[in-house]
């Protein structure tokens, strides 16, 4: 998300509900992470939706800080937040090796 003209919305949204930290997605932005933790379901609360003229009920997935994920790395999502971690804090070897391990399996993503 960085540099990209959507921040702005997302920030809004984002700050609209006090969310400064997910533990997951950080990376995108522009926060690196020193280690995943497994998921957690909370409810935020309900928004309108003009366009769709209906309620929706607003969830937000986010790190459990108390079960540290072990296994992350069997995990291609989370292998590209660790990627874009190690890029943060200037891994350029980490952020390449995570990015070969992610795409190991996926023959469209290869190059």
């Amino acid at each position: 998300m960085l540099g990209s003209p959507l921040w702005g919305n997302v920030s809004e949204a984002l700050r609209r509900y006090n969310i400064s930290y997910n533990g997951r997605i950080d990376p995108l932005l522009g926060k690196p992470l020193n280690e995943f933790f497994c998921p957690e379901v909370i409810t935020i609360g309900n928004v309108y939706s003009k366009k769709f003229n209906t309620t929706l009920l607003l969830k937000l997935e986010r790190a459990n800080e108390s079960c540290r994920m072990d296994d992350w790395q069997e995990y291609a999502d989370l292998l590209a937040y660790g990627a874009l971690s190690d890029l943060l804090v200037g891994n350029e070897t980490g952020a390449f090796t995570m990015y070969l391990k992610a795409t190991k399996n996926v023959r469209w993503l290869r190059f």
